[in-house]
């Protein structure tokens, strides 16, 4: 036995480009001192060996001191008092997977030598000599030089490799809570009956559920099985990036939870009955309480998308070599990784190569003078507009840009054009200075995307956005950065740092929000301006990129629509009812012509179109069915809204007890003041509901209205169901709102959307995106940090205030300095969705700067 040193183990040089290192460890009681052995191998010629896949951060899901506790939640779904208490008192501190008592490292020994490691790399490794001590072990925490960047990279490099090599992915997913035992030895029976009882019989009623009290439930089979799948599914190891490559290319993966081991096809039949009963039909469950579904839906979500969770039913099922960057993206949406730059380096090895490729013709060259360009055209295509375009993409060749002009849009700038034939990409010149060279090699294309930790989260994601522009088009680019500003809280803000057409890499806490066209259904394929070819380009700093585009008009209105019909996440005051949002909706329609933009679409036929993102517009019956559903959802929320409603005693109390614990008398006084005016127009705004809706039915007389007292029928139920069924769509819509425009358009956009965004229409996309002025961002931006500062000088936060006044300073220093346009986010245009104002619009359009 080696002797044990204090020395920190000191990593040698890996002696082949092919080199790996393999962990064998040491027999060993529970309480003695992890020992283990390293030594390098050639994966050319590799022993036998198992893949640790595993979280590296402690799971606290179901932990007494976790933040998200699974308890507190199971505890306050339950609407039985006896649950609420019993549930949690099943945690205690000896007995979660959280490992209270354990620090954050802890000490192993390796050829004689400490490494500290990971608590929950700790726990793996006591289970793993306990059950699984012959194996030998590729673990990327030890087997990896973590502070060397060039072993890290070329090892990373290698990860496809290793775990296609591995006879064994062994995945831990931590320890398992004792009491949840007899659950995960009866989830198997459990399974089998949720199966044959609710999927075979989808169609059926749902069966009445067996009763079970109070005092029986915490021993029922049935709800320990019960919470045993939601204790696996909840793992916080199916939330990291890596497992897809680490699952999707294993020979063979084993799970162990605690000493529960089993295969991948029991983790697929969990995802098919968390797909039936527990989602799809959780009100046969006696145990089941409503609200916990829109709990568990993420982590079963997560786990579903895994390609070894699905016996190849999931569109994503493909193992890896064959996906596509767009699929990676879309996969690792949810996910975390430690590394910001993970979230791209861990799919390379499942993405097919050609997908890989970065064009150098899509930057600029910052150094030497271009060859001329050709003419530009008198005009583009006169001869050819007869509604339908097809523009051929243009040949192969570098383009050459020297100045891009940063005009703003609505001023003519001439379209980018392709070069001479035989132009030629201009690179480096010799007689550039070391330091022009030095900020080239930072803001370079690389020739295809690679794992490079020397790499800056800056320089990776450019690359990420310029590999995405080569093969497929802007549309895509603009429409993942849009989704990842959204999930990241960045969208329609100004960041020198962050461009907003670069998708950024750091999770935020906002749930991912869907693109338009997938809401809108199977039948939502739009097309707004695919019959045309734009080229776009990245500036040789790589802070910009510059398209063809054409301004439909300017944000004049954005309307919160009232609550349910989901095409906003409606955050108005629990007290109005949406008196507010209504009549906002309604007098908007009102304010409109009552044909939409001189067509033979009605206005009200083309917000009830708006609503459910065109879902019906090519069914006519379908179509006249939504319009007439929608008024009468109008009507049902008015009669709801006017009706008048007795407050009792406890909702008085939570209204005259309500506001911030910490809330000081200026901040109490601004609040009253704020929720006094506010009450006096719900009030006003009540009582000129009829009148409004009055109006509305005088204008639409074609349409089957009912008097505002009147209740609806069933066949009037139907209509108005049908109306909601499409315009909710599950969650998927509440990320957005409605807006009209100065130039008559009505449509759909983010809840980032504010007055005087521009909605622009880009060569190439299948929808209209919406831009906002830098300097606009920026004053929103300041707007917001100023009422921080009020918060924090009412608490007396000086590190906080004196870190906002700096904040403050920077951004209202930056304004005037950059004449370009923030993404805000993808659109939907009633009129313009299926290409119909490409004629009005052909040669229109100018190059528009995105920063």
């Amino acid at each position: 036995m080696k002797s044990l040193r204090a020395d920190p183990f000191s990593y040698t040089p890996l002696p082949l480009p092919s080199s790996i290192r393999l962990l064998k460890i040491e027999p060993g009681s529970p309480t003695d001192i992890v020992r283990c052995s390293i030594r390098s191998v050639d994966l050319k010629k590799p022993p036998s060996f198992t893949a640790l896949s595993y979280s590296w951060m402690e799971d606290k899901l179901w932990s007494v001191r976790g933040r998200d506790a699974v308890f507190e939640k199971l505890s306050g779904l339950f609407l039985r008092a006896q649950m609420r208490w019993k549930i949690p008192q099943l945690l205690n501190a000896s007995d979660t997977d959280g490992g209270r008592g354990l620090p954050t490292t802890q000490t192993i020994f390796c050829n004689g030598m400490s490494v500290k490691v990971h608590a929950s790399l700790y726990s793996a490794l006591l289970q793993l000599r306990k059950c699984r001590v012959d194996e030998e072990y590729w673990i990327d925490a030890i087997c990896m030089n973590q502070a060397d960047d060039q072993e890290k990279t070329q090892q990373v490099q290698m990860m496809g490799q290793i775990y296609s090599a591995a006879q064994l992915v062994l995945v831990w997913l931590g320890p398992s809570p004792t009491y949840l035992d007899p659950g995960f030895a009866h989830l198997d029976c459990f399974i089998d009956n949720a199966l044959s009882k609710w999927v075979d019989t989808a169609s059926a009623s749902d069966p009445v559920p067996t009763k079970v009290k109070d005092d029986e439930l915490l021993t029922d089979p049935d709800f320990l099985a019960f919470l045993a799948l939601i204790h696996l599914v909840s793992r916080r190891y199916f939330r990291r990036t890596w497992v897809l490559q680490e699952t999707g290319l294993a020979r063979k993966v084993t799970f162990l939870l605690g000493e529960i081991e089993f295969g991948q096809e029991k983790l697929q039949r969990c995802v098919a009955v968390a797909n039936g009963p527990l989602l799809d039909r959780p009100s046969a469950l006696p145990y089941f309480p409503s609200g916990l579904k829109a709990v568990i839906s993420p982590w079963i979500e997560r786990v579903e998308k895994l390609p070894i969770a699905n016996a190849g039913g999931h569109e994503t099922s493909n193992r890896g070599g064959d996906w596509s960057l767009h699929q990676w993206l879309m996969m690792c949406a949810e996910r975390k990784a430690g590394d910001s730059r993970d979230m791209v380096f861990a799919g390379l090895s499942l993405i097919s190569p050609e997908f890989l490729h970065i064009r150098q013709d899509l930057q600029l060259s910052e150094f030497g003078p271009p060859p001329p360009l050709p003419p530009r055209p008198s005009k583009l295509l006169e001869d050819k507009v007869n509604n339908t375009y097809s523009l051929t993409p243009p040949p192969p060749a570098t383009f050459i840009l020297n100045q891009v002009s940063h005009d703003s849009l609505g001023e003519p700038n001439p379209p980018l054009l392709p070069p001479r034939p035989g132009s030629t990409l201009i690179t480096q010149p010799s007689d550039a200075s070391p330091q022009q060279k030095h900020s080239m090699d930072h803001t370079r294309l690389w020739p295809k995307l690679q794992v490079d930790y020397t790499a800056s989260i800056r320089h990776v994601a450019l690359n990420l956005a310029a590999c995405l522009l080569s093969g497929q088009d802007a549309d895509t680019l603009l429409s993942i950065s849009s989704q990842f500003q959204a999930r990241n809280g960045s969208l329609g803000k100004y960041c020198p740092e962050a461009p907003s057409w670069i998708p950024p890499l750091s999770r935020g806490k906002r749930m991912f929000s869907q693109r338009i066209e997938n809401i809108g259904g199977p039948t939502s394929s739009f097309s707004s301006a695919t019959q045309l070819r734009g080229i776009p380009i990245i500036s040789a700093d790589g802070s910009a990129l510059y398209l063809d585009g054409v301004r439909l008009g300017r944000v004049e209105k954005r309307i919160d629509p009232p609550n349910h019909i989901d095409i906003g996440a409606c955050t108005y005051d629990a007290n109005s009812d949406g008196a507010d949002d209504l009549l906002r909706l309604v007098t908007t329609i009102n304010s409109f012509p009552r044909n939409y933009r001189d067509t033979d679409i009605s206005t009200l036929a083309a917000v009830a179109d708006v609503c459910t993102l065109g879902v019906l517009r090519y069914d006519p019956m379908g179509f006249q069915n939504i319009t007439q559903g929608f008024c009468l959802y109008i009507h049902d929320k008015i009669r709801e809204t006017v009706k008048p409603k007795k407050k009792g005693k406890r909702e008085q109390k939570e209204t005259d007890t309500r506001g911030p614990k910490m809330e000081t008398e200026v901040m109490k006084e601004v609040r009253m003041n704020i929720e006094a005016r506010r009450e006096e127009e719900l009030k006003n705004q009540k009582e000129q509901l009829p009148g409004a809706y009055r109006d509305l039915r005088e204008a639409y007389p074609e349409m089957q209205w009912l008097e505002a007292s009147t209740k609806l029928g069933e066949e009037e139920k139907r209509l108005r169901d049908l109306f909601s069924a499409h315009s909710a769509l599950g969650s998927m819509l509440s990320p957005w709102r409605m807006f009209t425009t100065d130039t008559g358009y009505i449509g759909l956009g983010p809840t980032e959307l504010r007055q005087g965004d521009e909605v622009v229409l880009i060569k190439g996309a299948n929808v209209p995106y919406l831009f906002r002025h830098a300097d606009a961002a920026l004053r929103w931006q300041i707007e917001d940090i100023k009422v921080n500062l009020f918060l924090l000088e009412q608490h007396k936060s000086l590190d906080g205030l004196e870190m906002a006044k700096q904040d403050l300073r920077d951004l209202e220093a930056l304004i005037g300095t950059k004449d370009g346009y923030v993404l805000v986010g993808e659109a939907y245009v009633e009129g313009i969705m299926d290409g119909e104002v490409i004629s009005e619009y052909v040669d229109r359009f100018e190059r528009i700067t995105v920063v």
